[in-house]
């Protein structure tokens, strides 16, 4: 049988217990890697699920402001219509008014001529 020295042994137990050592530094590393890594991914899925939220209240404020709008656009539109009437009514009514003002203009000079001719008989 062999003998085995002790310097050996002891050099093998050493290079085990080296490998063991910085395995385990490794497995610590890449667990606190990894621990890091899944804080990061919750942060970020909380942010987006906070940008979404955000979102979709400003989607419906402004799905709510065209609404106001369309209605005070509408609103603004019957009221067009309106005084669009309004004004073909007046304009018939400043006719006849047109006319009743040149007809009491033509009764006037109607009315001297006939005086005048009274005092000419």
């Amino acid at each position: 049988m062999k003998k085995v020295s002790k310097n050996k042994i002891k050099k093998s137990t050493l290079r085990k217990d080296y490998y063991e050592v910085t395995m385990e530094y490794v497995k610590d590393t890449v667990q606190v890697i990894a621990e890091g890594q899944q804080a990061m991914g919750e942060k970020f899925e909380r942010r987006f699920n906070e940008a979404d939220v955000k979102f979709n209240k400003f989607a419906q404020e402004t799905q709510a402001n065209f609404k106001t709008v369309f209605d005070y656009l509408s609103g603004i539109d019957d009221e067009l219509k309106e005084i669009k009437n309004e004004v073909v009514d007046l304009k018939e009514k400043l006719k006849s008014k047109t006319d009743l003002i040149r007809l009491e203009t033509l009764e006037s000079r109607v009315e001297k001529i006939e005086k005048e001719l009274v005092h000419l008989r």
